[in-house]
Formats: C-alpha cells, sequence, structure tokens
C-alpha cells in the first residue's frame, strides 16, 4: 500500500503581514500526474508569522502508487485561503508550477547520502518502474546494469553501483568480494577459475575466466552479480561454490609455480582458507558513463 506525499513549500511577498495570520492551503494537481502525488496537495489551517518566507510542509490528500514510478513533468496550481473577518473567505491563485520532478521509491534511501545523486535515482526509477518489491526491483536493476555496460574486470564497480542503485530506491543491499591470498606463499590461493558465462557487454561471449577476485551484490538473502548476469537465492559462500570450478594453489614461489585443485564446498579444503572474504565493501566510484548516461 502506498502512502501520501509531502512537499515542503515557500511562500513570501514584497510586503510583510501586519499580524500573524490563520490561513488554508491547497494545490490543485493536473489530473494525468495525481497517481504519482498522491492526488491533491492540502492543508486546513496554518499560520503565516509577520515575517517571509514562511515554510510550510504539505500532505497530499491520497495515497501515491505503492510502486517505483517517476515523472519528469508535474504540474500543479497553489492557492490559499483566509477566512473571515480576516479575509474573503475565497481561494486565491499563487502560481502554477510546471515541470516539477517526482520519484516513488520503495522505502528511505538507504546507504550514504553523497551517493544519492539525481542521476542515479532517475536512472534506477526508470529501469525499475512498476516495480513494488525489492527482489523484483533488484533484479531490473541488475539487468540493466548488465545491458548497458561492458565488463573489463570492474566487477567492483558494477557491483557497488547496483549496491548504489537499490540504496537510491529504498532497498538495503550490499558487496561481497572474493579474492587470492596476499601475501604469495607456498600453499596459498593465487588465481580463481569459474565456470563458463558471457559477462556484461557485446564482445566477449560464453568461456570460462580466471580471477585475482571477483566483486558482487547481495540484497534480501539473494546473490546478486550484474557482471554475469546471475541471481543465486543463497548466501555469499554458496555462491562462491556455485561460481567457481578450480583454484589455484602455489607450489612455488620463485619462480612462481602452482597447480588447479578442484574447487570443494565451503572454504575450508586446499587453498581456499587462505582466500580473503571481505564483507559490505563498497567501491567508491560511480562509473562516469553512468552518470552521463542518456535518459
Amino acid at each position: 500500500m502506498g502512502q501520501p506525499t509531502t512537499v515542503e513549500v515557500e511562500f513570501t511577498h514584497a510586503k510583510a503581514l501586519t499580524f500573524a495570520t490563520e490561513v488554508k492551503l491547497r494545490a490543485d494537481v493536473h489530473f494525468m500526474d495525481e497517481y504519482i502525488t498522491g492526488q491533491d496537495y492540502g492543508r486546513e489551517y496554518t499560520t503565516f508569522s509577520t515575517s517571509w518566507p514562511a515554510i510550510q510542509l504539505v500532505n497530499s490528500e491520497a495515497n501515491a502508487e505503492a510502486q517505483i514510478e517517476d515523472d519528469y513533468d508535474v504540474e500543479m496550481e497553489w492557492r490559499y485561503k483566509v477566512e473571515t473577518p480576516n479575509g474573503t473567505d475565497e481561494w486565491i491563485a499563487v502560481r502554477d508550477l510546471t515541470g516539477l520532478t517526482y520519484y516513488l521509491i520503495l522505502d528511505d534511501p538507504k546507504g550514504d547520502s553523497k551517493y544519492h545523486k539525481n542521476e542515479i535515482i532517475k536512472y534506477a526509477c526508470s529501469e525499475a518502474e512498476d516495480e513494488d518489491t525489492a527482489p523484483g526491483a533488484c533484479e531490473e536493476v541488475k539487468d540493466a546494469i548488465y545491458g548497458d555496460y561492458d565488463w573489463h574486470g570492474n566487477c567492483h564497480e558494477l557491483a557497488s553501483n547496483f549496491v548504489h542503485m537499490c540504496h537510491c530506491l529504498g532497498i538495503d543491499a550490499k558487496c561481497h568480494r572474493w579474492s587470492k591470498s596476499a601475501p604469495v606463499a607456498v600453499g596459498s590461493m593465487f588465481a580463481q577459475r569459474t565456470r563458463s558465462f558471457d559477462p556484461a557487454g557485446p564482445t566477449h561471449g560464453n568461456q570460462i575466466w580466471e580471477f585475482n577476485f571477483h566483486q558482487w551484490a547481495e540484497s534480501g538473502g539473494k546473490q546478486y552479480d550484474p557482471t554475469s548476469d546471475v541471481t543465486h537465492d543463497s548466501t555469499w559462500d554458496s555462491y562462491e561454490d556455485w561460481l567457481y570450478t578450480d583454484y589455484l594453489r602455489i607450489t612455488n614461489v620463485e619462480p612462481l609455480e602452482g597447480i588447479w585443485d578442484a574447487n570443494s564446498p565451503g572454504q575450508s579444503s586446499g587453498c581456499e582458507p587462505t582466500g580473503v572474504h571481505k564483507d559490505n565493501t563498497q567501491d567508491p566510484t560511480i562509473l562516469e558513463d553512468w552518470l552521463n548516461k542518456p535518459q
């Protein structure tokens, strides 16, 4: 179920009021935009003091849609009324507002507010439009990143951007990173071999990959990997078991030599105990082509 929307409105005038005045406020929203605002805005009574500006919070009269939406041209006409004996008891038009942008998201934004950029919210809402559940929105976000961007070893950026988009939609999410050992030593993990998959981008094709590390995301108990376009209903360690087929175990440091061991379930066999799992890491970089992506 949706909920009302709230707008913050600033009223001002060239002349100061001679005394604090009780007023009624309302905004008539264009009928084509009522789905996203929650119909018209109205406030029974508020008081304007003798100084300007007067800043008011006004709620919509009904609930907005209970799903992700965006609208870049919302129109509304603001009015006020002062009842007798201090006013005319008539609704007086203040001004029409046009070209307002609205985003409906599933909950309050999550994570660091410095990533709540308009470009990201716009992209996330447009890709997850009409979704009313977190899993549905996450799937759309993953598919959008996989379809729009080209992987070139930057899985950490794709996964982090998945998290940024989910946070802007009000969805909790985090990253997982599974990497080789440090420092290099006999018996340590040096490389990771995956099952065959086709990474994001038009030029790769299905093939087996050898990584030093890989990063993906988690939300709601599911693993989302925008690099491989995989959704895995499991914990991070179960996804690791599914994704990797072999690990390169170091047998000699100088010269560097190793042998590929088959991946066993869990993270306690062979060289896997030397692997490094980082929970909730998030790359601070937002892809430049994301921010500049035409909508």
